[in-house]
């Protein structure tokens, strides 16, 4: 089961890594992107303001019910550092942020608080045949009136940004033989929300499999996953199996298959019998990376845990990237949809009113247009327009649609070495560090 995040998927700037999976299978024993014992660190400081313009609430009839818009500041730094030693790699972003209301209306909550963002990602030659890799990523942040979506794999925009993301992966494989790896991963999460409407989640899962070398450029995985997630008042166990073909072509490009079935269990209550189901999940994935132009996308259909929902859900999601870099400049388009369905037989498990004959519960879509401009080699401008839609069956979360405008200005305080590697280019997990 994919763990998703209830938060808008950034990314552009060329930060969007759906492929990094196929590229790491093509690469199993890829050598340190850079020297031996480089540390390369840099600090900035940043500030900037964020504007949430045509705020629109509406209730299941359609009519308005919120209407306005709203200014925030925020200050704060963002720390990028990787460190290369001969057995291990290193990369980690880490920004502390203090937001605060700029023209909070009477009425609403205020927003003062930290936001924090990490990203870290390690890989570890632990032998010549064997590797570890580990990930982490976190965010939390304060409390948002308005919807605050900040990470990748957005499915839903909750009513209150007041939340906490944390997602620990690992994984180790050996060379069992020059074409063939066996790989063993475990992993956590959790989801916490402040709004008592939405359900908090926390999950633990395994995986295990093989890959296999076909040819140079192609590359075959096998996978069984076993994952365990609790909501409240329910606890879900799933397994899944899958096949995935990743091919890398010429001038950049690759793409990634994977198909295979799942089998999810729930049991609402120890009284109560337990609900089964089962279904078939697939995931498409294809990549262009050059010098000056980079674009990525990815379609998947499949079993996630439903974000602040309270159970596993039914998800179809497709996500779309392009951005150009220039010496200076760089201009990324970025967009996103998802749509969450409940199974036929969890669907009693929510009030007779919200309940669909078609079991839709929430379809959300976002897009972005970004922009960053580097300065005296020592600043950076960067600027973003965002519109995001969502449609909801379930009370706990709105129907909307707003605007979202962002500009910031950040200067490097130190700076050592080259600029420092991106977590996700070790196979972590992406977190946008300077997503709005």
């Amino acid at each position: 089961m994919r763990r998703q995040s209830g938060l808008l998927s950034r990314g552009s700037s060329g930060r969007w890594r759906f492929l990094a999976p196929a590229l790491l299978l093509l690469a199993p024993t890829a050598p340190p992107a850079f020297a031996a014992g480089q540390l390369r660190v840099l600090l900035e400081a940043e500030a900037g303001a964020r504007s949430d313009g045509n705020y629109d609430v509406r209730d299941t009839t359609g009519a308005a019910a919120t209407t306005g818009s709203r200014s925030t500041g925020r200050g704060g730094f963002n720390l990028n550092l990787s460190y290369a030693l001969r057995r291990l790699d290193l990369a980690l972003e880490y920004s502390p942020f203090y937001e605060q209301d700029l023209n909070r209306r009477e009425g609403t909550d205020s927003l003062s608080g930290l936001t924090h963002r990490l990203n870290l990602a390690a890989n570890a030659a632990l032998s010549e045949r064997s590797r570890l890799h580990l990930s982490e990523r976190l965010l939390s942040s304060p409390t948002f009136t308005l919807y605050g979506p900040t990470l990748g794999e957005t499915v839903v925009a909750p009513r209150r940004g007041n939340e906490l993301y944390q997602d620990f992966d690992s994984e180790l494989d050996t060379d069992l033989t020059r074409r063939t790896a066996f790989f063993l991963g475990a992993s956590e999460s959790l989801h916490r929300f402040a709004d008592p409407a939405l359900s908090d989640s926390r999950g633990v899962g395994g995986r295990t499999g093989l890959r296999f070398q076909l040819d140079a450029e192609r590359n075959l995985e096998i996978k069984a996953v076993a994952s365990s997630f609790r909501f409240t008042g329910l606890t879900s166990d799933v397994v899944e199996a899958t096949a995935a073909l990743a091919k890398i072509f010429g001038h950049g490009s690759a793409l990634r298959l994977e198909l295979g079935g799942f089998a999810v269990r729930s049991q609402p209550a120890a009284d109560r019998p337990s609900l089964t189901s089962n279904g078939v999940e697939g995931d498409f994935q294809l990549t262009h990376q050059r010098e000056r132009l980079r674009w990525d996308g990815e379609l998947r259909h499949g079993i996630a845990p439903g974000v602040g929902i309270g159970r596993p859900v039914v998800l179809d999601s497709a996500v779309v990237g392009v951005s150009t870099l220039g010496r200076r400049t760089t201009v990324g388009l970025s967009a996103s949809a998802a749509r969450s369905r409940d199974f036929a037989n969890l669907a009693q498990l929510q009030s007779a009113e919200e309940q669909r004959s078609d079991r839709r519960l929430v379809d959300f879509v976002a897009a972005t247009l970004d922009a960053s401009w580097s300065f005296a080699d020592r600043g950076r401008l960067h600027g973003e327009v965002s519109r995001v839609w969502q449609t909801s069956s379930l009370a706990a979360f709105d129907n909307v649609s707003y605007n979202r405008y962002f500009l910031g200005i950040a200067l490097a305080v130190y700076k050592t070495g080259e600029t420092p590697l991106h977590p996700a280019s070790q196979g972590g997990l992406d977190v946008e560090p300077h997503t709005p």
